[in-house]
């Protein structure tokens, strides 16, 4: 990537694989949505949300079983 490259300059489908990143949770993705239009529609894809609630599903589990 060029110097001075952005955030912006990378495509849908880059900015969706950052988004399903374990180390971000759902509000970090639904925060991220709020920034333009583009991004809201790409934060809106079914499967990270699909993935998001099923790793929330999973901690919570984890933390109750302890």
């Amino acid at each position: 990537m060029a110097a001075g490259a952005t955030i912006n300059s990378l495509a849908d489908e880059t900015v969706e694989q950052v988004l399903r990143s374990l180390v971000l949770d759902h509000y970090d993705v639904l925060n991220f949505g709020y920034t333009c239009s583009r991004f809201n529609a790409v934060a809106r894809s079914g499967e990270i949300w699909r993935l998001k609630l099923f790793e929330r599903h999973v901690i919570i589990h984890i933390v109750e079983v302890r």
